[in-house]
This record gives C-alpha cells, structure tokens and sequence, in this order.
C-alpha cells in the first residue's frame, strides 16, 4: 500500500512539473509576440505607436493619410 501511495505522489509531481514547463513556454511564446510589434493603434486618444523607431504621434489621422 505504501509503494502505491508512493507511486502516485511521484506521478502527481511529475505532472505538476510537466504543467509548469508548459504554463513557461506559453508566457515565453507571448513575450516573443509582442516584441514583434510593429505599431499600436490608439483611437479613442487619436495617439499611434511605432515600436520600430520609437515614435509616437498625436496626429492619427495625418499619419494613416500620409504614413510616418
């Protein structure tokens, strides 16, 4: 009886290593995507974001009629 709770506590652990590994790699996989930004759109504040040469405009409507 105790080498089968033994057993099943090691496999309990391994899988609460295993989630853990996974739950990492996704917030990595996250991270990697948004450093890919490239621009941020804010309408509502009329502000556009471009993460590549680190600007920042005001004038929304000027830069989607004519670009950065």
């Amino acid at each position: 009886m105790k080498h089968l709770l033994t057993k099943l506590y090691e496999m309990e652990q391994e899988k609460n290593k295993e989630v853990k590994l996974n739950q990492k790699e996704d917030y990595k996989l996250v991270q990697e995507i948004e450093q890919k930004k490239i621009r941020t759109y804010n309408f509502p504040d009329g502000r556009i974001t471009d993460h590549r040469i680190k600007i920042n405009s005001t004038s929304i409507r000027s830069i989607l009629r004519r670009g950065i």
